[in-house]
């Protein structure tokens, strides 16, 4: 008897905390401004406005060269090393000129690396540019949208699991965006010279 005497109290209090905390809540929301929220697909204004296919195909042009230039080296290279070897094995090229020649070619590959290596920087800085130009006009637009549309919250399309269309402003965002910005520049500003130590 004790025993359902105070689960029905407990259940009680439960059904008494969960009323209660109904009413607060209610009253929270009722004293909260209303939200209002538009939806932005960023990935898309990024790939789908004018700006952004005009920095797409810039930057191909950037990597495609970069990969053009990869494979030239990596041509020439593998035809030296081809030949030291041909030339050991032969014994047509006397020990020390041997050394020589393999240290010249360890030279000639860690330029190699380094000029590529500086070149996919050069590509990366690209890139990060392009992206900067979109989302630096891209802010303004979506706050004009966001005060016509009354909206007080916005989200990325990707941060949301399911979107009402009429939410979704990426399309007129990208229409004002194809106005104000209808191309970018690939070509990074030149990066600041590394203070030197005295």
């Amino acid at each position: 008897m004790k025993t359902m005497f105070k689960a029905a109290a407990i259940a009680a209090l439960a059904l008494g905390t969960s009323s209660l905390s109904t009413a607060a809540l209610a009253q929270t929301a009722a004293a909260a401004p209303a939200t209002s929220i538009i939806v932005v697909d960023m990935a898309r204004v990024a790939s789908d406005s004018a700006a952004g296919k005009s920095g797409q195909t810039q930057l191909k042009t950037k990597l495609d060269s970069l990969q053009a230039r990869g494979k030239t080296l990596s041509d020439s290279l593998r035809t030296e090393e081809e030949t030291l070897l041909k030339a050991r094995q032969a014994n047509t090229m006397a020990p020390e000129a041997f050394q020589a020649k393999v240290k010249e070619l360890q030279t000639k590959q860690n330029n190699a690396r380094t000029e590529l290596g500086n070149r996919e920087q050069e590509l990366q800085r690209s890139n990060a540019f392009v992206n900067q130009q979109i989302f630096n006009a891209v802010g303004p637009i979506i706050q004009a949208v966001m005060r016509e549309r009354g909206a007080t919250v916005v989200l990325a399309r990707d941060a949301a699991l399911a979107v009402a269309p009429a939410l979704d402003v990426t399309a007129e965002v990208i229409r004002r965006l194809d106005a104000a910005l209808p191309r970018v520049n690939a070509t990074a500003p030149a990066q600041a010279a590394a203070p030197t130590k005295k």
